[in-house]
């Protein structure tokens, strides 16, 4: 459609005035206007062929904060979406692209790392299904989009491999131990509780959790160095690789989701205990305790891997109640304890009056608030780079239900989580209360002693636990 021009012509109107006339047509209207001046006119002559020309292109004169470079970016973002609309491809469809997009950026750079730092052929092949779960759905919707052939071809193989990983994965997660006559056990407190087999933290090899958790934990832990990071990688796959070789502990499994549900704000505590019974004791008759409580991450179960070569040694059960990432109260650490115990007296005899408590790091807490409310009823104390409750040390309590109580107390002098001179002073709180503690401090030792100088650990332990009354 051509456009119309518009004429600008002297006009004297009947009063002898003379105005200036912009005659023409636009749209089919005819459009006459007179003005004073011949400026004002030829002004309202260029704004009409201005529009004239607008409606001839499909052009509109429209009102904007745009600048001129963003308003042509506008409209090539609107002539694209309308070509994708003409040729079949809907907004939804765009939409669910991009979001697939922020999914595939959230999932696959950590599932390539979890390849890179997994140390087991089970962890590899779930970093390759998570991997495939991550692009996905991003190569669906560039095949939906797109309808090339490429695309589809390569979300029908992702596919397929995708498919074939996810079943093998689930296939070989460990259900727990087939029964509770085995040295070690998983044992819930109400009876029914099962294992969560299928939960991603039991799916994924806990000591591949913790591979990639070491990895990113420097960029959030200021008192986690790199190296510290890199050193504590090998001592703790050293402890899984030794464990792994014992069926009873490879088939355990993992409680790590119950961690993982407390960070994500859902219920967690489900009365769990790993129970370990050596396989020299007789379970009809009374054996010494140990009860172990977890520190802040969760209950790994390479603890309860170090723990069991001192119960060998000195003839006793170990109790590790699961608590989600370890941060214990009173009221739960009780809990824990009545758990523990009637846990443990389904598998075998227990003999009350030999109770040890252990507390790692946080778990230094639960041991703490149960030594003040009833410390008389334990053998022993056992706090390894441990998180002490000062407050309930600091009570008359605990003076009074500790009073002569053995108290052993094993710490790096390298943390600088748990400093020594922290623990000194929880130290001399439980002296003016009467409390005499032992401590052992281990010279080239930080905060994470217990699978870097095992060794050492087991060994203090089986000393303490003989000396103590607590076994054979």
């Amino acid at each position: 459609m051509s456009h119309t021009k518009f004429a600008v012509s002297r006009f004297e109107n009947r009063n002898g005035v003379t105005s200036w006339r912009v005659d023409g047509r636009l749209h089919g209207l005819r459009i006459r206007k007179n003005f004073k001046t011949r400026e004002e006119a030829a002004a309202e002559q260029a704004a009409l062929e201005v529009r004239s020309l607008q409606l001839a292109s499909g052009m509109r004169l429209v009102a904007t904060s745009l600048t001129e470079d963003q308003v042509r970016e506008a409209e090539a973002l609107f002539r694209r979406v309308t070509a994708n609309a003409d040729s079949g491809v809907s907004t939804s469809s765009l939409l669910f692209q991009l979001a697939s997009a922020l999914w595939a950026v959230a999932v696959v750079p950590l599932s390539l790392l979890l390849l890179v730092v997994a140390r087991t052929w089970d962890g590899r092949l779930f970093a390759v299904a998570a991997l495939l779960t991550g692009l996905g759905p991003f190569v669906i919707a560039s095949a939906w989009v797109t309808k090339r052939g490429l695309w589809r071809r390569l979300a029908a193989y992702s596919g397929a491999v995708w498919l074939i990983t996810a079943c093998i994965v689930l296939w070989s997660a460990p259900a727990g131990p087939s029964s509770t006559k085995g040295r070690v056990a998983h044992v819930y407190a109400d009876g029914r509780t099962k294992l969560q087999r299928y939960a991603l933290g039991n799916l994924l090899p806990e000591v591949d959790q913790l591979m990639l958790g070491f990895t990113i934990m420097p960029a959030f832990d200021s008192l986690l160095t790199n190296s510290q990071a890199s050193r504590l990688k090998g001592v703790t796959a050293a402890v899984y690789a030794e464990m792994d070789r014992d069926p009873d502990f490879r088939a355990l499994g993992s409680v790590m989701p119950e961690a993982y549900d407390e960070i994500l704000g859902l219920p967690f505590d489900r009365g769990h205990c790993y129970v370990y019974v050596p396989a020299r004791v007789d379970r009809s008759q009374p054996s010494p305790v140990l009860v172990f409580f977890h520190g802040s991450g969760g209950c790994f179960k390479g603890y309860l891997w170090v723990l069991s070569k001192v119960a060998d040694r000195v003839g006793c059960i170990v109790v590790a109640p699961s608590h989600g990432c370890g941060n214990w109260q009173a009221a739960e650490s009780e809990t824990a304890l009545q758990n523990a115990l009637a846990c443990a007296s389904r598998l075998a005899a227990v003999d009350r009056h030999r109770i040890h408590l252990a507390g790692l790091s946080n778990g230094g807490l639960a041991v703490s608030q149960l030594a003040g409310a009833e410390g008389s009823q334990f053998r022993s104390l056992i706090f390894l780079s441990p998180v002490f409750d000062t407050a309930e040390i600091s009570r008359r309590s605990f003076g009074e239900q500790c009073h002569g109580q053995a108290v052993f107390v094993m710490t790096g002098e390298r943390d600088d989580r748990m400093p020594l001179d922290y623990v000194g002073g929880n130290i001399a709180e439980m002296a003016r209360a009467d409390v005499a503690a032992r401590l052992r401090t281990v010279s080239d030792a930080d905060h994470f002693l217990v699978f870097s100088h095992r060794a050492l650990v087991i060994d203090s332990l089986d000393a303490w636990l003989q000396e103590n009354s607590g076994g054979k």
